[in-house]
């Protein structure tokens, strides 16, 4: 009888992985058929009207959040020559960045910047100085950006972690516990702060810290720093 409970629950597991597993595939089927759809709209778009820079501008975006990085540049460098518009500049940016081609970003997202001073995109150079090594020069990126929102809660998440470079950890935390009021469910956050209780030795609050991230369902269980460096596109 005890035999028969353990296989039992084995084959309910099994069938449950099967199912997330089938589930899974579906949805990636499906968004690989909004994917092709979006991709044959905008290419028809262009072809019919080869001057809509929207079109090539969306047609990069595509194929950037494929990780056809250098195929997406063609498509910005288009919409561009035909509109030197905000979006198109910070799009490619973020291409750049993620060929790791960090001059050519800087230059792109200040070119944006200069059309449109907006939070976003102090944001995002102050995290191409950061990925760049310019731990300052991001600092006060990020300090522009969070004057104009305050409640950005991944630039304060990220400010966080040059603060922790820097070796500013009570300035860290401060921008943790701002950005766990503004998002109090926001796994990343809980896990900085975590992390820094463990770097000043303080195991009681990461401990604390632990408890309070269950209740939102975070599982701070890998004590490692989270990758903020998530594609932007």
């Amino acid at each position: 009888s005890g035999s028969y409970r353990i296989v039992s629950n084995r084959v309910i597991a099994g069938t449950g992985m099967a199912v997330i597993i089938v589930a899974l595939m579906l949805l990636a089927h499906e968004q690989g058929k909004i994917y092709r759809s979006q991709m044959a709209l905008y290419k028809d778009v262009v072809l019919k009207n080869p001057q809509s820079w929207l079109a090539y501008n969306n047609l990069g975006c595509l194929y950037s959040r494929k990780g056809l990085y250098e195929e997406s540049l063609v498509y910005f460098d288009k919409a561009l020559d035909m509109n030197p518009d905000y979006l198109a500049y910070y799009n490619r940016a973020i291409a750049y960045l993620n060929l790791n081609q960090y001059d050519q970003a800087v230059r792109d997202i200040t070119n944006a910047i200069e059309i449109k001073p907006l939070a976003q995109a102090f944001e995002l150079r102050g995290f191409i100085y950061l990925k760049h090594g310019f731990l300052e020069k991001a600092l006060q990126e990020y300090h522009i950006c969070l004057e104009i929102d305050p409640d950005f809660v991944q630039a304060l998440a990220i400010r966080s972690q040059i603060y922790t470079k820097l070796g500013r950890g009570d300035l860290a935390l401060q921008d943790l516990e701002k950005a766990i009021n503004i998002e109090p469910g926001n796994c990343y956050v809980y896990q900085l702060r975590s992390l820094i209780y463990k770097d000043h030795g303080d195991l009681s609050k990461v401990s604390q810290e632990k408890l309070l991230a269950e209740k939102f369902g975070c599982d701070l269980g890998e004590q490692k720093l989270p990758d903020l460096s998530l594609i932007r596109n």
